[in-house]
């Protein structure tokens, strides 16, 4: 119908193109007569004297994409909408032959071309009625704690005046009306790209904005970004990103022509913080909004000075105007590599990164001086998101014309190295590789070794070393607190170091948003992200890793090589050749072999000092006799790991720290053995065996972690105590060396041979056929007897205990206690935080609990209280009685002892090494060794001594 009486309205969208939270619903009623118009401008399609049109293809699609959604949300609702491709004051001629309209609803725009076209149109209709919006704001004009004239410059001061209230109004609700529908003698077809003078473009599949115009698709996008994926909590870490299309929230193209709400994303974002998280991303997401704000206050308060030249500060520059300049930055020919992968990114896309922005614009008016002017218009005829205030805002401020206090220049390549470390963005965009980043090379938390061959290369550029903090390592025992954190720190300072050394690593932290979790899932994330044509890794320690590695081959479809660790004296090949002669099975022929093949200790073949080994002195108790200088603190701070680790909610037991005193460093490592030269090695051999409640190490050297994560190799070790040793004869004597290096060379050496060649009978293996629960002491370290309690206790709060404490006390009574291997070996892997299972197996499963049935000792290390009373000071202060065997304050030690001994007399009886054991057990009366196993095996079932 031809609307002739009532009151007739004209909803001129600009931009403001949607129907949620639109205030022109406030401004119609049911009865009147409304009709909804867009203008196209011919001029946005002609040539500037630059060369391209105001209004390039990206733009002109978005647009046109948005004025369809539009129509079909204004048509449900009963308006009629049309979009002419004519000048706004020629169509309100026309209309107004037809539709005598006395009111004009529209944004409020104040930019000269807007308000240029608006004049006509009032010279033509004067008395028309105009009633303004202020929908493109997130804070009305009105609101705002200062008039527009007062309106601060910095925008750091604007920003904390605003956040004091955060005015924001309620969204306007689109009324439940159908209003009646107005049909006028036009077409109300949305012209087509062609009609608009463009080709059509496909789309390039690299896009890092892929999706369509229309408020359909904006609170669509809106939903899924704030509350389905929920992006927004990590926003202010991915922000700076440049590849892909979840890094940042991408609602400006949808913002700056109206098809989104300001402030409808204000109160969404008001809402999760609410429902779900409240973080320093979701307020930077807010952050972001206010600076559009601010860059339209700006745009209020000088007017048409944001297209001069001197800007709105009026600063004068020498500007030029270089063609070739100007072309080869628009077509990605520049010196810089960065600002020409953003630029092609722009010319095929229409989008580029906030960073890609300031870099490219920093270049152009800052290095080369171009008139700014010429960037912004650039900028204005390509950009999906393009937005006049915006736009011309952060130009003035980027050329030094606007409202940056400091006037900086970028650093183009140090912004490259910091945003596009790696290459992927500009390997994406250029056509060249620039021959990085071809090859992974894995390093795990245990191969922290700065000396291997790996790092001695000359020629860095095509390896990415990858390191990864994942669940699947945290989680396949639980550990000790201190264990994950300690490693981690490591872990994370020798990522540090290598980047200092000017290698390309990417990290996996526990808690990152690309981190999957796993070591295959995050190698397929690398191998989607970069270039990849290889995969190195340094073969592992453990078995359970060593065949997950094994598989890679299979899975990936690039070269998968393998490398060894180059760490320990003998490499697997040479282990798995010492493995098929049983002699080797013994430790003593075993670290006789190496001491020679070595020369370690070693004169004319024959040993220093007269014998290879010095055990029999080294068994004596310490009395205090000797004092020991307070322990080397690094004091090196883990809190952000803390976090990290609570923030994924990663389960651990043990005492927390936030700060540890475990090294992190091969320098710190270093500072410990040379601490270890001057004030424990003098005593160590010694002591190597004692216990005692005042100390947690004594004269220990703490660098088993060290040494197990690699940070400094067993030869180096051993050599620079070789040296200390015959440099300070006089203070030294042979025995300390001996018994140090025994550890070194001699055990861990033969744990690590008995390991690989026995792994698949020594882990199942149950010998004794234990199957009681581990005693509740080891997870709270609450006992009566005082051994116990001190071991368990040091070992949650330190991670740490040393060997006989491992052996002779928690492993020891976890053996006579009857308890299943599998939780022995559990609690030992997870609690100490130098346990890994290569060295931790043969001495849990095999050393402690003889689970294997003799593989790697020659008889059960079990004893009573007469050796832990020989050794420590444990007895002196306990509520056990260390003589006797049957009471109820006997030492538990005493009967389990001998129970264990009667037992498993026909597994042990004829053993050589424990002939005067069972000689003594023979010897027992009858009646004596009845209450003995009486009392034993209510301590086996009542687990709790």
């Amino acid at each position: 119908m031809l609307a002739e009486k009532g009151n007739k309205k004209i909803i001129w969208f600009r931009n403001n193109l949607r129907t949620h939270d639109a205030a022109f619903w406030k401004h119609i009623q049911e009865e009147d007569d409304v009709v909804g118009i867009f203008c196209i401008e011919p001029t946005w399609f002609e040539k500037t004297p630059f060369g391209w049109k105001k209004m390039e293809f990206f733009r002109a699609q978005f647009l046109l994409e948005t004025l369809s959604d539009l129509k079909q949300k204004l048509e449900k609702a009963g308006i009629k909408f049309y979009a002419f491709q004519e000048t706004a004051h020629q169509v309100f001629k026309k209309i107004h032959q037809v539709f005598p309209f006395q009111t004009i609803i529209t944004q409020y725009e104040w930019t000269s071309e807007e308000v240029e076209i608006e004049q006509k149109i009032k010279t033509n209709f004067p008395e028309a009625e105009w009633i303004y919006t202020f929908d493109q704001f997130l804070i009305e004009p009105s609101d705002l704690p200062f008039s527009i004239e007062n309106l601060p410059d910095v925008f750091t001061v604007y920003r904390k005046k605003v956040e004091e209230k955060w005015l924001v109004k309620d969204e306007v609700s689109k009324p439940a009306i159908n209003f009646k529908t107005i049909n006028l003698p036009f077409s109300s077809n949305i012209p087509s790209l062609e009609a608009l003078g463009y080709e059509t473009i496909s789309i390039d599949e690299r896009t890092a904005f892929p999706c369509k115009g229309g408020e359909t698709q904006a609170l669509q996008h809106l939903k899924e970004y704030i509350w389905e994926h929920q992006q927004i909590t990590t926003y202010k870490k991915t922000r700076n990103e440049l590849v892909g299309v979840q890094y940042s929230t991408k609602f400006s193209p949808w913002l700056a022509n109206g098809s989104l709400s300001a402030r409808r994303i204000y109160h969404e974002v008001r809402k999760f913080e609410q429902e779900v998280l409240e973080n320093e991303s979701t307020y930077w997401v807010l952050f972001e909004l206010l600076w559009r704000d601010f860059f339209k206050c700006v745009s209020l308060k000088y007017g048409n000075k944001l297209f001069h030249l001197s800007g709105v500060l009026n600063k004068k520059y020498n500007w030029n105007s270089n063609e070739k300049i100007i072309n080869d930055w628009i077509n990605g020919k520049t010196k810089y590599d960065f600002v020409n992968a953003n630029m092609l990114e722009l010319k095929h896309t229409g989008w580029m990164s906030n960073r890609g922005r300031q870099n490219v614009a920093s270049y152009f008016a800052k290095e080369m001086e171009q008139d700014w002017r010429i960037g912004a218009s650039y900028f204005e005829a390509y950009l999906i998101d393009y937005d006049v205030h915006s736009n011309y805002g952060n130009w003035n401020y980027l050329a030094g014309v606007g409202n940056d206090p400091r006037d900086r220049k970028f650093n183009i390549e140090l912004q490259a190295k910091n945003y596009d470390e790696f290459y992927v963005f500009r390997n994406l965009w250029l056509t060249k590789k620039n021959g990085r980043i071809m090859i992974l090379r894995l390093i795990l938390g245990d191969q922290l070794n700065s000396q291997h061959s790996w790092f001695q290369e000359k020629n860095q550029s095509h390896y990415l070393y990858v390191m990864m903090e994942i669940q699947s390592e945290t989680n396949y025992v639980l550990h000790h607190h201190q264990k994950i954190v300690a490693f981690f720190s490591a872990m994370r300072n020798f990522a540090e170091e290598l980047k200092t050394k000017g290698m390309q690593v990417f990290y996996f932290k526990i808690n990152a948003q690309e981190n999957q979790q796993s070591f295959e899932k995050n190698i397929e994330y690398l191998q989607n992200k970069f270039s990849i044509e290889g995969l190195h890794y340094q073969l592992p320690d453990e078995f359970r890793l060593y065949h997950e590695f094994k598989k890679f081959k299979s899975i990936f479809s690039f070269e998968v090589k393998a490398f060894d660790t180059e760490h320990f004296y003998c490499s697997l090949n040479e282990i798995a050749d010492l493995g098929k002669d049983k002699k080797y099975f013994l430790l003593e022929n075993f670290y006789r072999h190496l001491r020679k093949k070595h020369q370690v200790l070693v004169v004319n073949d024959k040993p220093f000092g007269g014998k290879w080994n010095f055990d029999a002195e080294n068994r004596n108790k310490w009395k205090n006799e000797v004092p020991i200088t307070e322990y080397l603190q690094f004091g090196n701070d883990v809190s952000a790991i803390v976090n990290d680790l609570e923030e994924k909610k990663i389960n651990t037991f043990g005492k927390k720290v936030k700060v540890s005193n475990y090294p992190k460093s091969r320098a710190q490592a270093l500072a410990q053995l040379s601490y270890f030269f001057e004030n424990l090695l003098p005593h160590f051999g010694t002591y190597q065996d004692a216990m005692h409640t005042d100390e947690k190490m004594l004269f220990h050297s703490n660098l088993s972690f060290a040494m197990n994560v690699k940070m400094i190799c067993p030869k180096e070790v051993v050599q620079a105590t070789e040296n200390y040793f015959y440099h300070n004869q006089e203070k030294i004597a042979v025995s300390q060396v001996e018994g140090f290096i025994r550890q070194i060379l001699g055990w861990r050496e033969y744990v690590r041979m008995v390991y690989w060649n026995t792994y698949k009978e020594m882990k199942p293996s149950n010998y004794l056929e234990h199957k009681k629960s581990l005693p509740s002491v080891f997870w709270t370290g609450n006992s009566k007897m005082n051994c116990v309690a001190h071991c368990a206790q040091n070992s949650l709060d330190n991670a740490y205990a040393h060997h006989i404490q491992r052996l002779m006390v928690l492993g020891n009574y976890a053996l006579l206690m009857e308890t299943h291997p599998d939780e022995v070996d559990a609690w030992y892997l997870g609690v100490y935080v130098d346990a890994i299972e290569w060295v931790q197996l043969p001495n849990t499963r095999g050393m402690s609990q003889y689970a294997d049935g003799g593989i790697a000792a020659t008889k059960p290390y079990i004893s009573s209280a007469n050796y832990i009373d020989k050794m420590s000071d444990y007895c002196t202060t306990c509520t056990y009685d260390k003589k006797t065997k049957t009471e109820e304050n006997s030492c538990p030690f005493n009967s389990l002892y001998w129970h264990f001994l009667d037992k498993n007399r026909t597994k042990f009886e004829n053993n050589q090494r424990m002939k005067m054991m069972y000689a003594l057990l023979n010897k027992m009366d009858k009646n004596e060794l009845a209450k003995v196993n009486q009392r034993a095996n209510f301590l086996i079932e009542n687990r709790n001594c």
